[in-house]
């Protein structure tokens, strides 16, 4: 059985860096029987937050993968070595572009003897290089002057991350395959109440502070879960000051980070699902609320189309105007409208996101 070695700075029980410990997941739940996944992470959540009762310097099994968690203290080059030469894989699979031991030591210590693979993770995309710019510009024109992506196969989401990737680094070859959704069970409830849920960890690129003032001129009464951590303090207290000015019959809620489960349970009892962000390379979150038949309204800067074919929601240009007719006519539509788009939301997944679609796919890329 083929051996891959992945490097990623956060996986499980890790939850808070959202996006890419799912993909991994979500990965390793898909093939983990056709290709042994061994898998080198930190002992740290975002924020550098602890994770609980973990067992260091052994290879753990969890699910279907073997994981090992190193402290600090043991990000060191000789840490890496000894687990390459241990494992000998047949391919090295970096998730992530800027961290030093997890994704830029591997790639300097290992592209000469090894089948590098890099996944960005949506880190080339032009929105998120627009964070700490000048550092990451100066990282990457050292990278491309020395060459040390030439040779490496690159894995990306979607045509738009590969297109905008390609004018920062060096790609010579290549392969778009969506990333991956749980397989998620469908489970049809009912709610009273016109309920809207988000789920973003709360920065500026979620865009966050676009919807508020969108609920600020909606007429119809309606509560908004926001789920997710808090990752920039400033930007929250400036959201709090704008929920503040909300009508009393918008009702408001910041939930904080949740687990998977807390998540399903409230995406099942949620009549729509929203994403104002300004970047999204896949949207695990978007994924998964069209897999419990939650309708999405998402801005043109998340990748899913052809929604409305569907009846699973909207994708429209970021302009009140648009929000605020769509919001209204979601919310005039009958029980029994509501009903068919989340039908709707059910049949899209099933079609474009259930990751068995993409199954041959993804072992084609750690077989070639």
């Amino acid at each position: 059985m083929i051996k891959v070695l992945v490097f990623i700075d956060w996986y499980r029980p890790a939850y808070k860096a959202g996006g890419p410990i799912s993909s991994v997941e979500n990965l390793s739940d898909l093939i983990g029987d056709e290709i042994s996944f061994y898998i080198v992470t930190s002992d740290k959540d975002l924020n550098n937050e602890p994770l609980k009762d973990i067992i260091y310097d052994s290879w753990l099994k969890l699910n279907k993968v073997h994981v090992r968690y190193l402290r600090e203290n043991q990000e060191k080059r000789d840490t890496l070595k000894q687990i390459v030469n241990e494992i000998n894989p047949d391919k090295i699979y970096i998730n992530g572009i800027f961290s030093k031991f997890y994704s830029v030591w591997p790639l300097f210590l290992f592209r000469k003897k090894y089948n590098l693979i890099i996944s960005p993770r949506g880190m080339l995309i032009n929105e998120a290089l627009k964070i700490k710019f000048l550092k990451k510009k100066c990282f990457l024109m050292a990278m491309r002057l020395l060459g040390v992506y030439k040779n490496v196969y690159w894995h990306f989401s979607n045509k738009v991350e590969f297109n905008q990737a390609k004018n920062h680094a060096v790609i010579n070859q290549n392969k778009i395959i969506p990333n991956l959704s749980r397989k998620i069970d469908f489970k049809e409830e009912e709610s009273n109440a016109f309920r809207i849920i988000s789920v973003c960890r709360i920065n500026k690129i979620k865009n966050i502070h676009f919807f508020l003032n969108v609920l600020q001129k909606c007429n119809f009464q309606c509560e908004y879960f926001i789920v997710g951590i808090i990752e920039d303090k400033l930007y929250y207290r400036q959201l709090l000051e704008a929920v503040e000015k909300l009508p009393p019959h918008i009702s408001v809620q910041f939930l904080g980070a949740k687990s998977y489960g807390s998540i399903k349970d409230l995406l099942q009892h949620s009549t729509l699902f929203v994403s104002t962000s300004l970047n999204e390379n896949y949207g695990h979150s978007i994924a998964e609320a069209l897999g419990h038949g939650v309708p999405v309204l998402i801005s043109e800067s998340c990748p899913w189309e052809k929604l409305e074919l569907f009846q699973a929601g909207f994708r429209i240009p970021m302009n009140e105007k648009n929000f605020i007719e769509k919001l209204n006519e979601i919310f005039n539509k009958s029980k029994q409208e509501q009903k068919q788009m989340s039908r709707g939301a059910r049949t899209y997944y099933e079609k474009y996101i259930d990751p068995a679609i993409f199954k041959n796919d993804y072992i084609q890329l750690f077989n070639e």
